[in-house]
């Protein structure tokens, strides 16, 4: 009686000991089912048992019992639809499923013949913002079969998805940048600064190329890494410097020489305002000064800071947000109470600790602030 008595406790003290270990969203190598198309050499192999484990991707089961998985076949965009809500529900990122949803969408469900399988996440999307109704009609061919998802098309989701700040500006390293629609450029700049998802090993994106299941089992993993990492502000903003050598207001592009020579193409979203030196010039591209050495930076403020000399300036403080630990959002209000944002950061030398409607003095080194101490 008393070694069943130990037995029952050292079995509770186990399980409350397993479920107290931090999980972790790093790839596992342990496969269930173990695939028999992965080898334990394959790139993705790790990341393929990391999102079979949870249950966001499925394999095929063979007629002696086994499984594929089938990496390089290309994904329906029902099928995207399944991993990605799964991906982020499991994750925490993304609000959980609620059951009304199958019936709030039921016309658009069925008069767009999405499969009966495919109807909650599909739903899902729809009450989250992650699709829009008028893409239901691209869900399947003409033929009535399941229509592929294209790379771009998953980067769109997949952004909508996570719910971070989209960027005023991209500025695209990959081969075939221009062959990404203008609607998918910034969900692409957003996957590509978070390491979600980025281009082949030729430097191309491929936007209109059908996504395989080995890439979108490694979007599923960083989604999961994504819901537990800290913020991480070179990811949240952008810093160039070279030369300004051309704007085409038209197009609503900036060309950039930068100190290594190469050409950068810098595109700039409707919902811009221009800071020339700490001076908000609102959307006049007129005033970006060209053939001269310049620094080009921008974060989610859909502000685009273009500075040719150190910034420096007075200002009052209007709001700070906090965005982690030791990064703020600072508002700073100039010239008659015009906005400019910048961060404050762990690299701040802050000579007075700023609160909100005191009046400050300065140095800025694009969007973060150097130096910044309480006026006198």
């Amino acid at each position: 009686m008393m070694n069943r008595t130990i037995s029952i406790h050292l079995l509770t003290f186990l399980l409350i000991a397993a479920f107290l270990v931090p999980m972790t969203w790093e790839p596992v190598h342990a496969a269930i089912p173990d695939f028999t198309d992965v080898p334990k050499n394959h790139w993705g192999r790790s990341y393929v048992s990391f999102s079979a484990e949870l249950g966001i991707v499925n394999g095929y089961p063979m007629e002696d019992g086994s499984f594929q998985f089938r990496p390089d076949n290309s994904v329906s965009k029902e099928e995207s639809m399944q991993m990605l809500y799964k991906a982020v529900t499991n994750s925490g990122i993304g609000p959980a499923f609620t059951e009304d949803l199958l019936q709030k969408y039921e016309r658009e469900l069925s008069d767009a013949g999405i499969s009966v399988w495919a109807r909650e996440c599909v739903s899902y999307g729809l009450e989250n913002g992650i699709l829009e109704a008028a893409e239901l009609a691209s869900f399947r061919t003409v033929q009535g079969g399941a229509a592929p998802a294209s790379r771009e098309e998953v980067a769109r989701w997949t952004g909508k998805a996570i719910g971070k700040k989209l960027m005023p500006a991209t500025s695209l390293d990959y081969a075939d940048a221009d062959q990404i629609s203008d609607e998918n450029r910034v969900y692409v700049d957003l996957l590509n600064r978070t390491k979600v998802m980025i281009g082949d090993s030729t430097g191309k994106f491929n936007p209109g190329s059908p996504i395989r299941r080995v890439e979108f089992a490694v979007i599923c993993n960083r989604v999961y890494a994504l819901s537990e990492a800290d913020f991480d502000i070179d990811s949240e903003s952008y810093s160039i410097q070279g030369t300004v050598t051309g704007i085409n207001n038209a197009a609503r592009k900036i060309y950039l020489t930068s100190d290594t020579g190469a050409l950068k193409v810098i595109d700039i979203e409707d919902k811009i305002e221009i800071v020339i030196n700490g001076k908000l010039a609102y959307n006049n591209f007129s005033s970006i000064p060209t053939g001269k050495k310049t620094i080009l930076a921008w974060g989610p403020f859909d502000q685009l800071h273009v500075a040719t000399q150190v910034v420096t300036g007075e200002a009052t403080i209007g709001r700070l947000t906090p965005v982690s630990d030791d990064c703020v959002e600072a508002e700073l209000l100039i010239n008659r109470g015009e906005r400019v944002y910048y961060y404050i950061d762990g690299e701040t030398s802050i000579i007075d600790n700023p609160e909100e409607g005191e009046v400050v003095i300065f140095i800025a080194d694009g969007i973060k602030i150097v130096e910044i101490a309480t006026k006198e």
